[in-house]
């Protein structure tokens, strides 16, 4: 089994990745804010939640509620 530190490795990279997704995708509706595109708008909300559910697989953090936020 891979150890703790390969792990959020792994995670990190992959919110990375999903965090620049994110970003173009409000970018774009932005620039549509009177007609936004309701693709884009899922596509933000698929790299959050992929985000939110590798964080306790990958990580220590285990949500104690499915709405629970680190930091809060």
């Amino acid at each position: 089994m891979e150890n703790d530190s390969s792990l959020l490795n792994d995670f990190v990279t992959e919110a990375k990745e999903h965090l620049g997704s994110i970003e173009e995708s409000l970018l774009a509706l932005e620039k549509t804010k009177d007609a936004p595109d309701a693709e884009l708008v899922g596509k933000v909300f698929r790299s959050i939640h992929s985000i939110k559910g590798a964080a306790p697989c990958r990580t220590r953090w285990k949500p104690s509620s499915p709405s629970s936020v680190p930091g809060r």
